[in-house]
């Protein structure tokens, strides 16, 4: 039996009474919770849009704007959601040589959602055959491609891309609660009418978020890191989710945070791990 602290269950169940808690429904490796996309092109004195959706969801969503041997500004937006997340952000813009008109492109992303229990994430890059991810400017072009995963710990995952293709894995155990996954590209092209260079920016792939339930605790007070040990973590961790009406206070599973939950969550911390 491993059980590093001693607390008196009727201070945990005045505590959680005293606080309470609303009904919510418990999700499968994450729920989505927002969605914010925002896709900008510019080239300038010729055209400027913007597009903005906070659809929740798989998304899709192109603003190009193009004349030939003069310009390009192309950005696409595209949302996939199912056991995993993966954003991809393209943005490009191009001014061809003699060409004066500068271009500007901006892709966003950032997708909101709620992990139930401790849950294993992997970042990873994506592209077309495996060509990963990239940001690559030239003659006088920018271009930057960042992703990031921010928890109620602060930051999990940041990076951003290369100016050639990479794939990368990042990997981190997270605890339960609300966490929101952004990523965010822009290019620039600059309009100097040399006839010799074309100024580019190229933001190129995505990147996926993949989220499993990490390994299982000893029982069902073991809710917090480090798992396999009963300590103060897992109290404070239960305690918050309770007030907070989160899905791994609903030992139940009934969608009520109510006595019984409190005196199962005391009974199988009483019990230890084996």
């Amino acid at each position: 039996m491993t059980r590093a602290v001693s607390i008196s269950p009727l201070a945990i169940a005045a505590f959680l009474i005293c606080h309470g808690a609303a009904p919510a429904a418990a999700g499968d490796a994450y729920t989505q919770t927002s969605a914010a996309y925002s896709l900008t092109a510019i080239a300038s004195g010729e055209y400027n849009e913007t597009q903005t959706s906070n659809a929740l969801g798989t998304v899709s969503m192109t603003l190009r704007d193009s004349v030939a041997n003069e310009y390009e500004a192309d950005g696409r937006l595209i949302a996939f959601l199912n056991d995993s997340i993966e954003l991809i952000a393209v943005a490009e813009s191009r001014t061809n040589t003699d060409s004066i008109v500068a271009c500007s492109t901006t892709a966003s992303a950032s997708i909101g959602f709620s992990v139930p229990t401790a849950t294993h994430a992997v970042l990873t890059a994506t592209g077309s055959g495996g060509a990963g991810w990239s940001a690559v400017g030239s003659e006088g072009g920018t271009a930057g491609y960042t992703a990031t995963l921010t928890g109620p710990g602060g930051l999990v995952f940041s990076r951003s891309a290369p100016d050639m293709s990479e794939n990368f894995i990042l990997e981190a155990t997270i605890p339960p609660g609300d966490y929101t996954y952004s990523v965010s590209s822009s290019t620039s092209s600059v309009a100097d009418g040399d006839p010799q260079t074309t100024s580019s920016g190229n933001c190129a792939g995505g990147v996926r978020l993949d989220l499993t339930p990490a390994t299982a605790g000893c029982n069902p007070a073991d809710i917090a890191e480090p798992i396999g040990t009963l300590d103060l973590s897992d109290i404070t961790g239960f305690i918050d989710a309770f007030a907070n009406a989160q899905p791994q206070a609903d030992l139940d599973q009934n969608g009520l945070f109510d006595l019984n939950d409190v005196t199962m969550f005391i009974a199988a911390f009483s019990a230890g791990c084996p």
